[in-house]
C-alpha cells in the first residue's frame, strides 16, 4: 500500500491488523495524556469561580475587590501560558494529523473556555 499523501511506503502499512489496532489504541492514549498535561492547567485557570459580581455605588464600576478577582484570573491565564510555552518551545509536531489533534483540543480546552470567560468579564 502507498500512502496517498505523500506517494511513499510507511511502517505502519506492513504491521498487521491487530497490531495496527493496537497502535492506534496506544497512541490515542499517549495523546489524551499529553493533551492533558498541556491544557489541563489552562483550563484549571479558566474556571469561571468568580462568582457574583459586586458594583461601586454607582453601579457601573466594579467595587475593588471584584476588579480584582478579575485582574487575578487573567494574570494566572498569562502565567500558566506563559510556563506552558516555555515548556513546550523545542518541541516540533511534524505529522499534520497529530499537529491537528493537538490544533483542535486547544481550541476546544483552551480557546473556547477564553473566549468565554473574556466576554463575560472584558467590559
Amino acid at each position: 500500500k502507498i500512502d496517498e499523501t505523500s506517494r511513499s511506503l510507511t511502517v505502519f502499512q506492513f504491521l498487521t491488523r491487530a497490531t495496527q489496532k493496537k497502535y492506534e489504541q496506544l497512541f490515542t492514549e499517549k495523546a489524551a495524556s499529553y493533551c492533558k498535561m498541556l491544557f489541563n492547567p489552562l483550563a484549571k485557570v479558566l474556571q469561571d469561580d468568580i462568582g457574583q459580581l459586586e458594583y461601586g455605588s454607582r453601579g457601573k464600576l466594579l467595587n475593588l475587590e471584584c476588579g480584582r478577582l478579575i485582574k487575578s484570573k487573567f494574570s494566572k491565564f498569562n502565567e500558566a501560558w506563559e510556563e506552558l510555552q516555555n515548556s513546550q518551545r523545542g518541541v516540533s509536531v511534524g505529522d499534520e494529523s497529530v499537529r491537528g489533534l493537538l490544533t483542535d483540543e486547544a481550541r476546544r480546552r483552551v480557546l473556547q473556555p477564553y473566549k468565554k470567560i473574556f466576554s463575560t468579564y472584558k467590559d
